[in-house]
């Protein structure tokens, strides 16, 4: 069985349909909801977990004025299965695949992750879709953990958002007060321990639907991530971590590992540095354009075909399974939670 580290906050919504969406799949396992909402919306979502009778367990623990990486931290204790994974309150999982995923982890102990394909959906403040489109991950499977997260660093992908081993994934959340700069503790760090432990499969199944919503949590920019005051003991820190893990594997001197774990940080610098400035090229009238553009042909396009989603979500899944998933996502999508009417 495969245990889920969710941190939230204030989206209580979000957490009800994700346990419903994961209930109506038969998920096996058990969610451990790290929860930093008010006390209000606190209890709103607890009523709504004790109100429900799901097929996997539900540990939903409050953690008030926490970072989000430190909520996670807390929740690695009450792991209990072999396999684990940490993902948002608005990245819906697929069970189908994250079995598979367990079974290719169980075929292939070189791996440390596996994942698959994932979906980005618009969806409006009402949950309502408005587009669709593909969010590819690309595999790492080189042999050494030098090249690996070389290419990472290069090629930067969110390759953690995958099923892992519970030990490896342990290891790639330590706790330091030198190690606080939210975005390396919470994204980048774990990525790269991930590819720095083993190999990672991304399977050609749908492993994951995200949303893109008015609501969604972002992290700051890059030129004001460099500029923060944990910015540059957290880079030490995860070169330690990085160099730590590789000397594990490698019969390399300590020193070069460092070196190079080192260089490959600036070489993942410099190329944020260098995405981040030819971003800022286009203006915001040019993106706000390209935007209202876009929702006009969307329009368009519905009012001509009726069947305009049915089509459009055909042209990326063509699996049983994975059209069934879908299809129980859109009716969670269209369920109204209210604590007074939540009994199954």
């Amino acid at each position: 069985m495969i245990s889920l580290v969710i941190p939230t906050i204030n989206r209580p919504d979000f957490i009800m349909k994700y346990l419903q969406f994961l209930d109506l799949q038969g998920f096996q396992g058990e969610v451990l909801i790290g929860d930093s909402s008010s006390l209000d919306l606190f209890n709103e979502t607890s009523n709504f977990i004790n109100k429900n009778n799901f097929c996997f367990k539900v540990r939903h623990g409050s953690y008030p004025n926490r970072m989000h990486f430190e909520v996670i931290q807390e929740l690695l204790e009450f792991i209990q299965y072999e396999f684990c994974m940490y993902i948002c309150d608005d990245d819906f999982l697929l069970n189908s695949t994250l079995q598979k995923c367990v079974e290719f982890l169980n075929e292939n102990p070189d791996y440390t992750s596996a994942g698959g394909r994932a979906l980005m959906l618009d969806v409006s403040d009402s949950w309502k879709i408005q587009s669709i489109r593909d969010y590819s991950l690309s595999s790492l499977e080189e042999s050494s953990p030098i090249d690996r997260l070389r290419i990472l660093a290069n090629n930067y992908e969110v390759v953690a958002y995958s099923l892992s081993r519970t030990a490896d994934f342990i290891k790639r959340w330590p706790k330091s007060d030198d190690f606080f700069e939210k975005g390396i503790v919470i994204e980048t760090h774990p990525c790269f321990s991930a590819a720095a432990q083993g190999k990672i499969k991304i399977l050609e199944d749908l492993f994951v639907i995200r949303t893109n919503h008015e609501r969604r949590i972002l992290l700051p920019n890059f030129e004001e991530t460099i500029a923060g005051e944990y910015w540059e003991n957290s880079v030490n820190y995860s070169i330690n971590e990085l160099t730590s893990i590789i000397r594990e594997q490698e019969r390399v001197y300590e020193k070069d590992i460092y070196n190079q774990c080192s260089s490959i940080w600036q070489e993942y610098i410099k190329m944020n540095r260098y995405h981040f400035s030819q971003k800022r090229v286009s203006t915001y009238n040019f993106k706000n354009l390209i935007n209202q553009l876009r929702g006009i042909i969307i329009k368009i396009v519905r009012i001509f075909f009726v069947n305009f989603r049915k089509k459009e979500i055909s042209h990326f899944l063509t699996k049983e399974n994975e059209l069934e998933a879908y299809n129980s996502f859109v009716e969670v999508l269209s369920l109204s939670y209210n604590p007074r009417n939540s009994d199954k």
